[in-house]
């Protein structure tokens, strides 16, 4: 949506990941039971500010991806936070176990999405989002990377 910045822009990280001396670094690792159900394409979108769409959308670029490649169960898959995925329906019946696991560099917490873990401090935002009206909370307190005055987008 349409909104304003206040304060310099700069990119707010979820897993970042690269790759260093043949191996990564930071990223994302997925990975289901059912086969069919997570595409990934191998491209990266860059920049990502002013291209995304909240919560990570990038549905308005698919035209442009590179062919994606479905996984198979059990295949775990390592991205980068700018390599577009997507979640497939599944195409069969049954029970459908999901994994992604973050490894570091995450500036943004959603609240109301993930579990919190009570013996880990919080090293980034956290946010509650209201996906109705759009509104969005940001606690500051616990952000220990950047301050109120950094990149936030508001309504």
């Amino acid at each position: 949506g349409a909104g304003k910045w206040l304060g310099p822009r700069v990119r707010l990280g979820w897993g970042f990941g690269s790759r260093v001396n043949g191996g990564q670094v930071g990223g994302v690792y997925m990975v289901s039971n059912m086969s069919d159900t997570i595409e990934v394409h191998a491209s990266k979108i860059l920049p990502v500010e002013g291209i995304m769409q909240p919560h990570g959308d990038c549905e308005h670029l698919r035209p442009l991806l590179k062919a994606g490649r479905t996984l198979q169960g059990g295949e775990m898959v390592w991205v980068t936070d700018t390599t577009p995925y997507e979640s497939l329906p599944a195409p069969s019946t049954g029970f459908r176990q999901f994994f992604r696991l973050v490894t570091s560099c995450v500036d943004i917490w959603y609240k109301d999405r993930y579990t919190e873990n009570p013996r880990v401090e919080a090293n980034a935002f956290v946010l509650t989002a209201d996906k109705v009206s759009g509104n969005l909370e940001i606690d500051f307190e616990r952000g220990k990377y950047m301050d109120a005055n950094s990149a936030i987008k508001t309504r």
